[in-house]
């Protein structure tokens, strides 16, 4: 693996060494200890600004050599820009910014992790370390003859200096295996073919089982009882014999959290997405939906912990979609529960699920048990009598139309439903009639009667009289009907935060 720069986490009162790298808002300013660092040298990065018209736009480097006044052999000065426009993904820029500036003789440098209003967050200083180790990467192996003036590939051994050494090693700790996984996918596109064929592939990805990961691979004869024709086709005309590598990862350890899948991900760039989906069923099949476990590990239970970190690491409350939720019963599975625990255990996920006003999706796996299928959760048996289950949840999921709004407290909440029914029998436009009442714990607090526009998408949306207060879940049911006397009536719930 072509990846010789080494890069660690120090505290700011450690000393510098050989080349030394602050970051500058678009006003110039530095942290403090930037600046204690630099003592009068800091001066100098004023005239040396001045006259490179540098102006600390966000990525911009002014490179200073020999800097009077310290002992660093260079001083490298990276822009942040305006503080109030800086974003995750840039740290991971800067670090790709400050491996760029770095040659062959940058034998050790030291990064002041640190913006003009203090220390950069764990994850940002991980970010500026995921960044140089990606920007340092080169792939030389078959390099013989070199440039003039090039020295070969860079070495370097750098110390970012943090607030919190111990909170930035954690954060790293994740992303330094994303870096890994990516420096390892360069590796194998860069192989000349010649070099990696089938059999040396399988070879390398067979060292994965290491970490876990299932790995089968198929020879020849393997691929023939297959009936893999035209792969083996392709394969012919190579003198060497073709290979499949299988792999599978069926997740960590024990106990391992879903947390530092979202960590990674984040800092490899992930912002956008639409939700969150999780399986959160218990440690053990016979387990109630109830089941209280540590935090990192993620139950029906500990769903709203790992949503607050969602929000903290995205800004923004992320819906959770729980996308499979079951639990079996016995018969047919030696291993599963009683008809009736499992129309307890249904009653209590669904009453879970619908009281977190994260969630937003709730699918029971499976809905009808087959022969065959070794999973038996289904609300029928494979024979298509109904399980005791099948009443229980549906009781409980007739309550609930499955839209949520989380909305600001004080403010009357434009609400938006769906009526499909109506939108059958009329067209986008039409003019849609309808009571919409508002209740709390059983509490009547408004009902009005407004006329409404169908929409295009089978939609009508109105404004609900009433200002919700922090803290409280309503429900909105409504009947809308349209000119030819058609009806439907739905409902939605409205969290006030």
């Amino acid at each position: 693996m072509s990846d010789a720069v080494k890069v660690g986490f120090v505290p700011f009162s450690a000393a510098s060494r050989g080349i030394l790298v602050v970051f500058c808002d678009d006003a110039l300013k530095l942290g403090a200890a930037s600046r204690k660092a630099l003592g009068p040298a800091a001066n100098t990065i004023k005239r040396a600004a001045a006259a490179n018209q540098f102006k600390g736009k966000s990525g911009s480097v002014l490179d200073i050599l020999a800097p009077e006044g310290i002992k660093a052999q260079r001083l490298i000065v990276v822009g942040a820009g305006k503080p109030s426009d800086l974003k995750e993904k840039d740290f991971l820029k800067f670090g790709g910014v400050i491996a760029g500036r770095l040659n062959a003789a940058s034998d050790a440098v030291t990064i002041a992790a640190e913006l003009p209003d203090g220390a950069m967050q764990p994850d940002q200083a991980a970010a500026i370390a995921s960044g140089i180790r990606l920007r340092a990467y080169r792939f030389d192996r078959y390099k013989t003859k070199k440039k003039d003036g090039e020295n070969g590939g860079l070495r370097a051994d750098v110390s970012i200096a943090v607030g919190d050494v111990a909170a930035a090693r954690k954060a790293f700790a994740p992303e330094s295996h994303v870096v890994d996984g990516v420096i390892i996918a360069r590796e194998l596109v860069n192989e000349p073919p010649n070099v990696l064929f089938p059999i040396e592939f399988a070879r390398r990805a067979s060292q994965l089982k290491k970490v876990g990961v299932n790995v089968e691979v198929l020879d020849v004869k393997a691929m023939t009882k297959l009936g893999m024709g035209a792969l083996l086709g392709v394969g012919q005309g190579s003198r060497q014999d073709s290979r499949i590598v299988v792999m599978r990862w069926n997740g960590g350890k024990k106990g391992t959290a879903p947390i530092a899948f979202i960590r990674a991900a984040k800092n490899a760039g992930l912002r956008t997405f639409d939700a969150w989906a999780h399986h959160p069923y218990p440690t053990s099949p016979n387990l109630p939906p109830t089941q209280k476990v540590r935090y990192p590990n993620v139950v029906l239970l500990t769903l709203p912990t790992f949503e607050k970190d969602l929000k903290t690491f995205f800004h923004r409350s992320v819906p959770v979609w729980i996308t499979e939720y079951g639990h079996e019963t016995k018969p047919p599975d030696p291993h599963g529960v009683s008809y009736a625990t499992q129309s307890k255990y249904a009653v209590q996920a669904l009453n879970i699920a619908k009281n977190d006003p994260n969630v937003q999706m709730f699918i029971w796996f499976v809905f009808h048990d087959t022969t065959g299928n070794p999973w038996q959760s289904g609300l029928f048996t494979s024979g298509g009598s109904q399980k005791p289950a099948y009443d229980a949840f549906g009781a409980v999921a007739r309550l609930t139309d499955g839209t949520t709004f989380n909305v600001k407290a004080g403010t009357s909440p434009r609400i938006t439903m769906y009526v499909p029914y109506l939108g059958y029998y009329s067209d986008p436009g039409a003019q849609i009639g309808m009571t919409y009442t508002v209740t709390e714990n059983g509490r009547r607090l408004a009902v009005a009667q407004p006329v409404v526009t169908l929409g295009a998408d089978d939609s009508i949306t109105f404004v609900a009289n009433f200002k919700p207060e922090k803290g409280h879940t309503y429900t909105v049911t409504t009947v809308a009907n349209e000119v030819n006397g058609h009806s439907e009536t739905r409902s939605a719930l409205v969290r006030a935060s």
